[in-house]
């Protein structure tokens, strides 16, 4: 049971290594049946200190990972205050989306909603390239 999940030649290679001293065989804590089985234990040739070395390690490298990700999140620049064309054209493109909301909650028939979205989607294709609301092109 200790061995379980091994195939019969590994088990009968580690209880030979272990006959013959070269690696320690440990009994885990003993468990009742039908129990959902805990974390396997390590590996006999690991040390607890060198658990908490990976462990720590570890930790340190998703911390970084972080770290970099939200550096890449930051924007390059500030994004330029939107002229008065945009802001008009940002107002249309509000209205429709509450037109369209407005069709959805109605449950109105596609060849009426369609035109509608299509209509927002060019509105939002007017906008400068980089502006957040432009959808981004697809690949």
């Amino acid at each position: 049971e200790v061995l379980e999940g091994l195939g019969q030649a590994e088990c009968l290679g580690r209880i030979q290594d272990a006959i013959q001293g070269k690696n320690k065989i440990e009994a885990g804590p003993e468990q009742p049946k039908g129990e959902e089985k805990a974390a396997k234990p390590a590996s006999n040739n690991t040390s607890a200190a060198d658990l908490e070395k990976l462990r720590a390690a570890k930790k340190a490298e998703k911390a970084a990972g972080g770290a970099k990700k939200a550096a890449d999140a930051a924007p390059a620049a500030p994004r330029e205050p939107d002229t008065p064309e945009v802001v008009a054209l940002l107002k249309k493109i509000d209205e429709q989306g509450a037109v369209i909301k407005t069709l959805k909650t109605e449950k109105a028939a596609k060849d009426v909603l369609d035109p509608a979205i299509k209509l927002l989607l060019d509105l939002k294709n007017q906008l400068p390239d980089g502006h957040p609301v432009k959808p981004k092109p697809k690949k």
